[in-house]
């Protein structure tokens, strides 16, 4: 048996995405999305300000806040890979 009581053997399950709760700063509780795909990720807070919107991450840095209404930059530039993965997930329903 090795760490959390999984055989070495078996491939460690990873979901596609989860959900976080967090509290701001004025004591609301928020959902948040979390995605990884592609070395990037995917931030999304339900109850968030309009317009709609992702933040995207790599390495700890934010790159991108993207309007997912519009389809517009509202920080930041993305490149095609980018453009891809936000096409990619907003077709699967998660953003």
């Amino acid at each position: 048996m090795g760490r959390f009581g999984l055989d070495h053997h078996e491939p460690p399950v990873r979901a596609k995405f989860f959900y976080l709760a967090s509290v701001s700063t004025h004591g609301n509780i928020c959902v948040v999305t979390k995605i990884r795909r592609g070395n990037y990720v995917f931030l999304t807070w339900k109850g968030d300000h309009n317009p709609r919107h992702v933040h995207v991450y790599r390495d700890g840095r934010l790159l991108l806040k993207w309007n997912l209404d519009d389809s517009v930059p509202m920080k930041g530039k993305p490149d095609a890979r980018l453009l891809q993965l936000i096409a990619a997930l907003k077709k699967e329903g998660v953003l």
